[in-house]
């Protein structure tokens, strides 16, 4: 259980990392990849908040990543906990990052 711990103590940091290098390029107006556009455009165009589409969007894509996985594999492959805590937590950290440095 210790390598599952530290592998979750891992997996923290990096959403921290991954939410502010989005928030920057957000804040920053750059070309985004394809589901930060998604993300974008969906903001935009219904004014709702980039924080909260965010995880919409991500836990959608992992839904969609354990059916078709369940689909073709019989079994879920390449989604784990980390992916599931990834995909909830990173929207809402970029939500603080948005309230935290108002630019």
């Amino acid at each position: 259980m210790p390598g599952y711990a530290a592998a979750i103590g891992y997996t923290l940091p990096g959403c921290l990392f991954c939410a502010f290098g989005i928030f920057t390029f957000v804040k920053a107006d750059l070309v985004p990849l394809s589901a930060e556009g998604l993300c974008l455009a969906l903001s935009s165009t219904f004014k709702w908040r980039f924080s909260r589409v965010k995880v919409a969007v991500d836990c959608t894509m992992v839904a969609v990543a354990v059916l078709a996985s369940l689909l073709f594999l019989g079994h879920v492959v390449g989604v784990g906990v980390g992916t599931i805590i990834c995909a909830v937590s990173t929207g809402y950290i970029i939500g603080w990052f948005f309230k935290v440095c108002p630019l």
